[in-house]
């Protein structure tokens, strides 16, 4: 996979976690496996260090990933993920941002044509863009959507 570093430099990922620790695993497998060229940054407002645990008990399994974990106080209203995501939006330095669930999938390369499309617009009329979205769900191992 040929990225343009450069333009991956341009764009954070923000991955929120309550729980759902398979998921978690399995997201960062993801990632892995497809090189994603952007920073992750984790934040996790579980009630448990389960998916700290996972993380570090697998991290030689992503080693490409640059990735932050950053652990919050637990609470699973919109509230306090609201909260997480502004001081975690404090931290950030790139442009663009884009808030990645880890029971998602995402194309890199459609991420890093978005972030193209908003660079090349030098009036600044764009404040988003995105790809589209193709829903689907697995069940006994057959694919729906």
């Amino acid at each position: 996979m040929a990225y343009d570093l450069e333009l991956a430099k341009k764009l954070t990922i923000i991955t929120p976690l309550y729980g759902r620790y398979e998921m978690t695993l399995r997201h960062l497998l993801y990632l892995e496996a497809v090189r994603c060229p952007f920073k992750v940054y984790i934040t996790d407002g579980s009630f448990d260090d389960k998916n700290l645990e996972i993380i570090e008990a697998n991290k030689h399994r992503f080693p490409h990933v640059d990735y932050e974990y950053h652990r919050y106080p637990a609470g699973a209203g919109l509230l306090e993920l609201f909260k997480r995501m502004a001081d975690t939006l404090a931290k950030i330095t790139t442009p663009y941002v884009i808030r990645y669930d880890n029971d998602d999938f995402l194309d890199m390369d459609v991420v890093l044509q978005c972030v193209a499309f908003l660079e090349q617009d030098s009036k600044h009329e764009y404040i988003a863009c995105m790809g589209q979205i193709h829903p689907f769900t697995t069940y006994k191992n057959k694919c729906f959507g």
